[in-house]
This record gives structure tokens, sequence and C-alpha cells, in this order.
């Protein structure tokens, strides 16, 4: 998706539950493992990522190119730090008379179906739960050698000729004895070796290696073995846990479990009413979208945003290696279909933008200088742009976005604060709530 759907809302991560302990690196493991922020957290992690209203992002999400499961499949978070850039466009739907392009439908009193936002006491106890128990961590055994079976945690330079090779060097790594992970030799090498101890295993790569460079070719691997891994242990939920959760996302003011509890319960109430938020702020503005007719299109913002369709494709495709059509063909879409999808996508967007300033100016608002340099504070302020003497620097943010980027999304941000003002809540029904 465009620039604007990607990144103008602050980035606020991914909880993150890691998978077992086998082929990681277990230390990574120990350090990673449950300690996940909040949104609290995740909000300090968003300091200098832009957030910049709802309504492109919304404007994205009713487009076909953006729901396809292709498309999904290749939006990443390397597409929020790449693709935004002052002035990414050279034009802009607030640019156009809109009333060339857009015959506005009914937009007052549009209704909205309103979502359950009550944590429940079992909703609380299930994430503390959660967190307790991804934040296991692995008993380190090293008073014994290492046996057959065992998984092990090691370091090991490989050498040939007395030469580090390309990818022979790893640290930390978990290997199961018996595994046959590593070539022939070097895990029963390790049996009888005690934790803390290097030994050099004398080895050759098998003459069928795929890596031909090194097929057939004699190596002496350096192994430290670290420790031998035992079980998981499930740390105690009292003050020390909490102190430890604290501690590492700089969370001020928790103290006991029952904080921890008030803490966690609070921030699902956030994400809550966020997502309820979001969910009626996308109905408001399909609807609004569904009474609305594109009369016409102008076709260089048309063709800004297919390019931009384009651009990210051919972006995907060389952050992996390969051209655009063995990339199209991962996701079984040829050159002609992808390229109709660039075209719809365009034509989408462009008359989505359109629809947004359309409403804004048939409630007389218009981007002033006074309007831009009062949200333009506000945005910095919002998602923390301060100079190094901590004082707020609005210019920053208008030197990475761009006068017209950002005055465009002040147009998304008052059509959607139009359509909520004028919206009727409906009703929701008992079914609506338990599916939520």
């Amino acid at each position: 998706m465009p620039p604007e759907a990607a990144r103008l809302r602050g980035r606020s991560g991914r909880r993150k539950i890691p998978a077992g302990a086998a082929g990681r690196d277990t230390e990574k493991i120990k350090q990673d493992r449950g300690r996940r922020p909040l949104k609290k957290e995740k909000d300090k992690i968003m300091k200098k990522g832009l957030w910049m209203g709802t309504a492109l992002l919304l404007a994205a999400l009713m487009l076909s190119g953006c729901e396809s499961a292709k498309t999904e499949q290749v939006e990443t978070e390397s597409e929020t730090e790449e693709a935004a850039s002052s002035e990414y466009y050279e034009n802009y739907a607030f640019e156009y008379n809109t009333d060339d392009y857009v015959e506005l439908g009914e937009y007052k009193g549009l209704t909205y179906t309103p979502q359950d936002v009550s944590v429940t006491d079992e909703e609380v106890e299930e994430y503390v739960q959660d967190l307790v128990d991804s934040a296991q961590y692995v008993d380190e055994i090293t008073d014994r050698a290492v046996a057959d079976g065992d998984t092990v945690n090691i370091d090991f330079v490989g050498t040939i000729d007395g030469e580090a090779f390309d990818g022979g060097t790893a640290s930390g790594q978990s290997l199961t004895i018996g595994s046959d992970s590593y070539i022939d030799g070097f895990e029963d090498g390790l049996i009888g070796v005690m934790p803390g101890e290097t030994v050099d295993l004398d080895l050759a790569f098998p003459e069928d290696y795929y890596n031909e460079d090194y097929a057939g070719q004699d190596c002496v691997f350096t192994v430290t073995v670290n420790f031998i891994e035992g079980d998981y242990i499930t740390p105690a939920l009292d003050e020390d846990f909490v102190a430890d959760y604290c501690a590492r996302y700089e969370v001020e003011g928790l103290t006991t479990v029952d904080d921890l509890y008030a803490y966690v319960r609070e921030d699902l109430e956030e994400s809550k009413a966020e997502s309820a938020l979001s969910q009626k702020q996308s109905e408001l503005f399909s609807a609004a979208c569904d009474a609305c007719t594109i009369k016409d299109l102008p076709q260089e913002l048309v063709d800004e945003y297919a390019e931009y369709y384009r651009s990210q494709y051919e972006y995907y495709a060389a952050s992996m290696g390969i051209d655009l059509e063995t990339f199209l063909g991962y996701y079984d879409m040829d050159e002609e279909t992808f390229e109709a999808d660039a075209v719809s996508y365009g034509e989408e967007y462009a008359g989505n933008m359109l629809i947004i300033v359309a409403i804004c100016r048939a409630e007389g608002f218009e981007v002033t200088d006074e309007v831009y340099e009062e949200r333009l504070a506000a945005y910095a302020e919002e998602n923390g742009y301060y100079d190094e003497d901590d004082n707020l620097d609005p210019q920053a943010l208008e030197d990475a976005y761009g006068r017209n980027y950002i005055t465009q999304i002040i147009y998304n941000d008052q059509a959607i604060a139009i359509l909520e003002q004028y919206a009727v809540e409906g009703e929701v029904t008992e079914t609506e709530v338990e599916t939520e």
C-alpha cells in the first residue's frame, strides 16, 4: 500500500511468543522469551514512527488490491521503513477541484456497529499467564559430560587450511546430539565433552556436499560447549517477575503482582477501545465511499498510485534476489494480471483520496497555514519529534515527509472526524458480542 497507509500510524510492533529452542540461539531465547511489551511499552518503541491519522489507512483497506491474499503476503514492516520519503508524490488529491471528479452521497447520519470493549477477568488471567509461560528459560546443566541425545548450546568456528570459511562460524547454537544436523563426526565428537571445554574436530565435508566449494575438503571445527540444555523452567509469578518486566520495558509504578494485573487490564481495555474505534471508522468510511459517485479521475494521480503498487512488488522481488516475473509466480500471478491490479489499485486509491477531500470541503474545511502549523505541531508531539535539547521539533517532521504529504494527512484526519461527528450508533446483537 502507499506509504500513507503503511507508515502514517506509529508502528506498535508485534507480540512475540518465541518458538521452541530447537536450532535456535538459546541465550537469545533467555533474553527474549515472553518478556513482551504490552501496548504501553510498544508505544514507547514507536518514537519517530509517524502516526498520521486513520483515514488513509482506511482508504487503503478498501482497495481490492490491498485486500487480496497476494498483497497481504508481501506487506511487511520493511515497507514502513523504506516507502515514505519527503514529498513522495508529485500530485495530491487536495490539489484538485474535487467537484470535477466526485459527486458526494450522504455522509451524515451513517450507522456503525458498536463493538463490545469490556475486558473480562478471564482475559486478564489468560494474558498474565501467557506472559509467565512464555518467560520460560532453559536450565543450564554444567556438571556432567555431553551424552548422546543431549541438546547442547555451542559456539564454533570452522576452518579450511587454517582460514575461517563463510557460514562456518556461530555462537549460542542449539544442537541435539544424534540428530545428524551437522556433517559426519561433528556431533559424535562432542560426546564426553564437559561444558566449558573447547575441542578441535578434524572432519571432512562429504563428497556430495551441496556447496561444491567445500565438497570433499578437510576442515577443522573448534567447538566450545557452553552448557547442556535441561528442562524449561517457568518463573514464579511474584514480585521478582514484576520487577524483571518493569526493568526490561522501563515501566514505572508496578511493584506487586496485583499491580501487574491492573496494568494488563488497562492495556487490554485500551487495545479493545482502539480496535473498536478503527472498526467504527472503517465502517463509516466504507459507507461514505459507497454513497459517492466518481465522475472522473485525474490520470496523473491514478498513475502515481499505480506506480507505487508496481514499485513495491519490484522492491520485494529485488530484496529476494529475483526478478518481478519470478516473484509474481510465487503468488500465481502473471504480468498481465499484475498490471491490471496496479491500474485498479491506482484508480480506487485516487478515488478514495478525492472523496476524503470532498467531504472536508463540503463542511467548509481547508488546510490553511494556521491549521497546518497547529496540526504539524500536534503530530510532532504525538510521535516524539524532539531535538537534542528536548524541544518539540515540528520542522524535523516536515523535513521527513514534506508539507504536501502532511497536508493530505490533515484532510484525511478531518474527513474521519466529520464522519464520526454525524455518525449514528447502531445496536449490537448478542451474537455479535459473543463472536467478538
